[in-house]
């Protein structure tokens, strides 16, 4: 569990770096919808991630 803890901490860092970037461009500047992809991966990963720890967690209360 540790490391998906981290994981989802470093792309949480990640995000907070694009959104810092996304606020430097114009709206109508192509970068920013780039930027806005990359953020909606990242927070897509997240959920994921949390998705899996709850199916782990699962997993193991059933096999006690």
């Amino acid at each position: 569990m540790k490391t998906t803890t981290d994981i989802k901490c470093g792309l949480r860092a990640r995000i907070e770096g694009l959104e810092m970037m996304l606020d430097m461009y114009e709206k109508d500047n192509p970068l920013r919808h780039n930027l806005m992809i990359r953020i909606d991966e990242c927070n897509r990963l997240i959920r994921i991630l949390t998705v899996l720890e709850v199916e782990k967690e699962n997993e193991d209360e059933l096999a006690k």
